[in-house]
């Protein structure tokens, strides 16, 4: 549930896990947004031709997570 996801997040965060300035709760709106995306846009994605997940939910959670975790910039780049 979204309240149990805001705990984890907010229990990362008392753990230096995770940055402390990130609202939980909108982090953990974030990955529930992106798997309603996933699953709402399944008809829009088959007709996507750069698209390599379409058909697989766990390729695209990993992704996702991969992203939400570690950016998009490469490691030590300055994001200003």
């Amino acid at each position: 549930s979204f309240s149990r996801l805001v705990a984890m997040i907010r229990e990362g965060q008392q753990k230096n896990e995770f940055r402390g300035e990130v609202d939980p709760a909108l982090a953990a709106f974030m990955i529930i947004a992106s798997n309603v995306f996933f699953f709402q846009g399944a008809a829009v994605m088959q007709h996507l031709p750069d698209i390599q997940f379409t058909n697989d939910a766990e390729q695209y959670c990993s992704g996702v997570m991969d992203l939400f975790f570690k950016g998009i910039l490469q490691e030590g780049e300055d994001p200003s």
